[in-house]
């Protein structure tokens, strides 16, 4: 008893403990009747000896129906409890009432005790509602291994062996010539299988495993599993959510014909955790498996499997998810049709000032694209990482560099031949001009990342690197960027075009001029860059001039 109460700590099952208790409060009775030596203590011992007998057979009863899972009622329990109350008590009428024993005598012949017995009509009772017991507990264990296929063979074969020696202890013992000692050691033999039908029971009973209201919680399902990964028991909710369970006998390692069976055996053994969650989906249900180790005693014996039906989760996952997806493409497409429409005023803007500018035809267009070539080779060269952002931006901002010819007069802008010097001063405030006009239109209204590359592109495109340009005279880093970039294919396009006061250059030449202007009219740094998108430059003007 000692063995099973440490095994079982504070969960013990009760009918296992009145049945260590009944056998061991016999075992004294066998202990007393030896040494009797007289025919009151005799009787007094046989009363304590025929309690195991009394109740064991109905404890085996009770114990074996929980672990086949069937379920005795209350008043079939008071009834088989009254039964064997009813039994002792004519055990305890013996030497009283001849109802047992219809007469007992004690002898001491030269040392040998020497007792006669006459049976009556309750020892006969007592052996029919035995056998009785025992053809239940048979009627159990088939039902149990071939019906409903809750008890394993290895359990079935032990459990017969336990009741066959306990039809061995309750035979009687005089006709099978049994001395009154052998008893305890077959009441011993007899808690030894007990104690390991405790043991393998313990996991094939998940009531055992789960608090009780776990297990009536409609929306739980449990699977339990041995550490060799054989299938040990299932509760009705999982078996509604996976009934191929059905076929699957106890203690079988569960096989890979079924995807849940492949599922829980590809999670057990990739996970090096005590404790996880997985997923499962069928064709039409989606399930969250949340595995943990078994443990009895720190003692690692299994897997406990709890299942909970996650499809409307799941459904309301998707569902969200595609609203935001929805709502994302949404955004998308809206931010770009204002996209587009930001690049079309600007373009529209840019077409505006040009149509006015009878000097530049084409201008705004070819550096709005060649400012992308040379941004392209920028990037294999700048030592400074900048978002894709700010040289969209760029590209974008592009066209709005000589906004601010708007505002300059016709009898300059469309002037055919070379500007005097007070015209051509004139002509030099159109960067700043044109830095206000993008404040008056786009300050607040764009994004600020876009405003301020646009803002400095215009402003500052006629710097340059040695100050001497304009509107500021600012000079060296205190150019932008952007500005410094725009400078260039400003300058090489103006070079490679026709103009109405000159011819266009040959590419080469121009390419000799922005490089010997490296330094004084363009940053330094971008000359590697320049010389990079070379021949992407004049691929790009020889197909415009073929157009």
């Amino acid at each position: 008893m000692a063995v099973f109460l440490a095994r079982m700590g504070t969960r013990y099952n009760a009918y296992y403990l009145f049945t260590y208790i009944f056998i061991l409060i016999s075992n004294l009775g066998f202990l007393a009747s030896g040494l009797a030596v007289n025919k009151e203590e005799y009787i007094l011992a046989t009363k304590i000896f025929y309690l195991a007998g009394s109740f064991i057979p109905m404890l085996m009863i009770f114990v074996l129906a929980e672990i086949v899972d069937i379920k005795i009622s209350k008043t079939i329990k008071y009834c088989l409890w009254a039964v064997s109350i009813l039994l002792y008590f004519s055990i305890l009428s013996i030497g009283i009432i001849p109802v047992y024993y219809k007469s007992i005598d004690f002898a001491i012949v030269d040392g040998v005790r020497i007792i006669t017995k006459e049976y009556g009509l309750f020892h006969t009772l007592y052996y029919l509602v035995f056998y009785g017991y025992l053809l239940g507990i048979i009627g159990i264990c088939i039902y149990g291994l071939y019906a409903k296929k809750t008890v394993s063979k290895k359990l079935s074969i032990f459990i017969s062996l336990g009741f066959l020696l306990c039809s061995i202890v309750f035979l009687d013992i005089h006709k099978l010539k049994l001395n009154v000692e052998s008893i305890p050691l077959i009441y011993l033999f007899l808690e030894l299988i007990l104690i390991f039908l405790e043991s393998q029971a313990y996991l094939s009973n998940i009531q055992n495993l789960f608090a009780r209201e776990d297990m009536n919680n409609s929306k739980l399902g449990y699977i339990v599993l041995d550490k060799k990964l054989r299938y040990c028991g299932i509760n009705a909710v999982a078996m509604d959510f996976f009934p191929e369970f059905k076929e699957l006998k106890i203690e079988k390692t569960l096989p890979d014909d079924k995807p849940v069976f492949r599922s829980i055996k590809q999670a057990i053994s990739s996970s090096q955790s005590d404790e996880f969650s997985r997923s499962f989906k069928t064709e039409e249900k989606y399930y969250r498996f949340h595995v943990r180790k078994a443990k009895r005693n720190r003692e690692y014996i299994g897997w406990f499997i709890e299942v909970i039906d996650d499809t409307e989760r799941h459904q309301y996952t998707t569902l969200i998810q595609n609203y935001n997806i929805e709502l994302s493409n949404s955004v998308k497409k809206q931010t770009e049709n204002i996209e587009n429409m930001q690049q079309q005023i600007i373009l529209g803007m840019a077409d505006v000032v040009e149509n006015r500018d009878n000097n530049t035809g084409g201008h705004i267009k070819r550096t709005s694209d060649t400012i992308g070539i040379l941004i392209n080779s920028y990037k294999k060269y700048s030592s400074v990482n900048h978002t894709d952002q700010f040289y969209s931006d760029i590209v974008k901002a592009a066209p709005l560099h000589d906004l601010g010819k708007i505002a300059i007069e016709d009898r300059i802008l469309r002037k055919p031949g070379k500007y005097t010097d007070e015209e051509y001063e004139i002509m030099k405030t159109h960067p700043g001009k044109s830095a206000q006009i993008i404040d008056l239109i786009f300050k607040g209204v764009v994004e600020d990342h876009f405003y301020v590359v646009a803002r400095n592109i215009a402003n500052y495109h006629h710097e340059k690197w040695n100050g001497k340009g304009y509107p500021t005279g600012a000079q060296g880093e205190q150019i932008p960027i952007e500005a410094r970039l725009m400078a260039i294919v400003d300058v090489y396009d103006a070079l490679v075009s026709k103009r109405c006061y000159k011819e266009a250059m040959d590419h080469q030449a121009a390419y000799n001029i922005i490089i010997e202007s490296m330094g004084s009219h363009f940053d330094p740094n971008l000359e590697k860059a320049f010389i990079d998108s070379y021949p992407n430059l004049v691929e790009y003007y020889l197909k415009a001039d073929n157009k």
